[in-house]
């Protein structure tokens, strides 16, 4: 996990860099149900499912600050069938009157979404070239949600139903070492009610 915090500490810079590119049509990410909702209470991060799962003392804890949402199963896809895929952070936005809202998910956090509990695998933040063009790279979530946490509203008053984007960013690299940022960003909602 360490060497991945300083590969992920490297190479942040240049995958944010990538927010300016257009979406790379090889990678993608999907959720099942693009539509969430804002709950008043705290939610347990992956981070901390996986040390419970490792370790029966660790206490599930809800650690992810109080007014929360999580998008179920994610799904990250790589349809490139010579180069390695490389995601570094996983960015939701909405942008609104009542909703301006940034979560980034990086690091630990997001190689915890992708842990298995089953093998006790983790996850190395890299996704390797597709065995065909019609057979991409697929990796699914087998046991964790993406949780955001601390949401404020413009109005605590007034319902509504929010539009935004998930993004997931990082590079790619050639086996000649060659590199280039890439991301791909899908459309989520969120409720609150």
């Amino acid at each position: 996990m360490k060497m991945m915090k300083i590969v992920f500490s490297i190479f942040l810079g240049l995958a944010i860099l990538s927010c300016s590119k257009k979406d790379d049509s090889q990678l993608s990410v999907s959720v099942v149900g693009e539509t969430s909702y804002i709950i008043p209470a705290p939610a347990q991060s992956c981070v901390n499912k996986r040390a419970v799962d490792l370790d029966s003392t660790t206490a599930a804890t809800s650690d992810i600050s109080e007014r929360s949402f999580k998008y179920n199963t994610p799904t990250l896809s790589w349809e490139n069938t010579a180069n390695t895929a490389y995601i570094v952070a996983l960015k939701i936005e909405f942008k609104g009157a009542n909703l301006d809202y940034t979560c980034t998910i990086a690091g630990d956090e997001l190689l915890a979404i992708f842990y298995n509990p089953v093998t006790n695998t983790d996850w190395d933040g890299t996704l390797g070239p597709a065995s065909s063009a019609s057979s991409p790279t697929t990796l699914t979530s087998p046991a964790c949600n993406i949780v955001c946490g601390e949401v404020s509203v413009a109005n605590e008053d007034q319902p509504f139903t929010a539009s935004g984007k998930m993004t997931v960013i990082g590079f790619e690299r050639s086996p000649t070492g060659d590199e280039k940022p890439i991301k791909a960003t899908s459309t989520v909602k969120v409720n609150f009610e």
